[in-house]
């Protein structure tokens, strides 16, 4: 009798659907929408887009590294 042990899923990469590149030279990272700034990004990081504001002025973000916060949607390159 053979017993089967699923693996656990790899990490998510970031070239699934909502990467993006911050285009900006350097953005800060909020915990809320114009709230305290958790870290700071710089060009070119990739970061995936989780979601966005009710006005879109916002992006809540991910990094590969795992740092997650609110970047302004200027920040970000077009797609």
């Amino acid at each position: 009798m053979s017993l089967a042990i699923p693996l656990a899923d790899p990490a998510p990469t970031l070239a699934a659907k909502g990467e993006r590149r911050l285009c900006a030279d350097r953005a800060n990272l909020y915990d809320t929408p114009g709230g305290f700034v958790v870290g700071r990004l710089y060009r070119p990081v990739k970061v995936r887009v989780l979601r966005r504001s009710a006005n879109r002025r916002w992006v809540h973000v991910r990094t590969r590294t795992g740092l997650a916060g609110w970047l302004t949607s200027g920040a970000l390159c077009r797609a």
